[in-house]
């Protein structure tokens, strides 16, 4: 988190825009063994391949790019399918040498999607890059029309029921429908950059935010109050900077779920606002399943601990039961091992080969009788020992 001066918060309002575009229904019906969509999670990796095809008809939204994020970053690349466009560069080679400069015109023909040359400069010449002007795609709406896989044993793409071989990581080919212009385009990720999970395959990595997941969460989280799930210590309060240690139990206010400008992404970012007074601070989204829940998770999860609690003091109170027993039933084996040692004094006036005097005023059947009690008292302890 930075502080106020450092990061700039721009309250992005496309809320209308979400509504005038999305034409299809958030919940995606189940057919024909598609598992059903449900709107929880981003565009995350999916095992088996075939659960993509819950995201088909679903609307992706291409973020637009942050203003304060100053370093490199290497932009996405949409593709179209047969329609290649020719492009006259000028590229120059640099000859050493001579100390000048060596110009070398040529075309380049491209399927690239709103192309635009860029320039490069290589280790001995400076080269054009086609890539997608990426500014007549920012805040523009997409559907997802189709998904394919690139199968390892022909490394080309296929449909997902005809990939046999899909181990590691692999490229997905995301055909999709420009909702403003009805062009036909490509999107080509890897699988690695989708991660297993929300806050791995949050959207800082690649250019779309999948539609329904912002909506669900504003849904979820904004206007509502959570509970702190645990402590959570040196967060930064976005207006002061001043740091912040949230403690368990504390009720916290989400005042927004938002996409803003930040130095930190080359995209803009979601992000959950919580405030408690006058202070507030702010979490990626998809990452504080662990941090703030509802009273009813918070009541669960207590309600859990004291249960776990209780069971671990019920199986302590068990084990120092049985290890008193086990260590009363040795007490016993040595009494009665003493006893045995007075009756053979007794009986023989002799002990493991060494001659004794009989002190002892017992009788021997006295004896006998207290070794058999305590036998039966051992056995007694053995059995209840089995039973626990």
């Amino acid at each position: 988190m930075k502080k106020a001066g450092i990061v700039f918060v721009l309250i992005f309002t496309f809320l209308t825009s979400f509504a005038q575009e999305l034409s299809l229904s958030r919940e995606f019906v189940q057919t024909n063994g598609i598992k059903p969509f449900d709107s929880s999670t981003n565009l995350i990796r999916q095992k088996p391949v075939t659960d993509y095809k819950k995201y088909i008809g679903q609307q992706l939204y291409f973020l637009p790019k942050a203003q304060n994020y100053t370093n490199q970053y290497r932009t996405t690349t949409l593709f179209t399918n047969n329609a290649y466009t020719k492009i006259p560069v000028t590229e120059k080679y640099i000859d050493d040498v001579i100390n000048g400069k060596i110009v070398k015109k040529r075309v380049i023909e491209t399927n690239v999607y709103q192309p635009l040359i860029s320039y490069e400069k290589r280790m001995t010449y400076i080269t054009a890059v086609v890539q997608s002007d990426q500014e007549k795609l920012f805040g523009h709406y997409f559907t997802i029309v189709n998904i394919q896989m690139r199968d390892r044993s022909s490394n080309k793409f296929v449909e997902l029921d005809d990939v046999t071989q899909s181990s590691g990581w692999n490229s997905l080919k995301i055909s999709l429908l420009h909702n403003a212009t009805n062009d036909t385009l490509y999107w080509e990720i890897s699988e690695f950059y989708l991660g297993k999970n929300n806050r791995y395959a949050n959207h800082s990595a690649q250019p779309f935010l999948l539609v329904p997941y912002f909506e669900k969460q504003k849904e979820l989280f904004q206007g509502n109050d959570f509970v702190a799930l645990k402590d959570s210590n040196s967060l930064v309060d976005i207006n002061t900077g001043k740091t912040i240690n949230i403690q368990k139990g504390e009720t916290w206010h989400c005042s927004g779920v938002r996409l803003i400008d930040s130095e930190e992404h080359y995209y803009h970012h979601g992000y959950y606002f919580f405030n408690k007074g006058d202070e507030e601070i702010m979490f990626p989204i998809g990452t504080i399943d662990n941090t703030f829940g509802t009273q009813q998770e918070y009541d669960r999860r207590e309600l859990e601990r004291q249960r776990r609690i209780e069971a671990e003091r019920e199986a302590q109170a068990a084990a120092n039961a049985a290890w008193n027993q086990k260590s009363k039933a040795e007490r016993l084996e040595e009494e009665i091992e003493n006893l045995r040692k007075e009756l053979s004094i007794m009986s023989t006036g002799s002990y493991g080969g060494t001659s004794y005097y009989p002190e002892s005023e017992n009788s021997i059947e006295g004896l006998k009788e207290q070794i058999k009690k305590l036998n039966k008292e051992i056995e007694d302890l053995q059995r209840e020992l089995q039973r626990k």
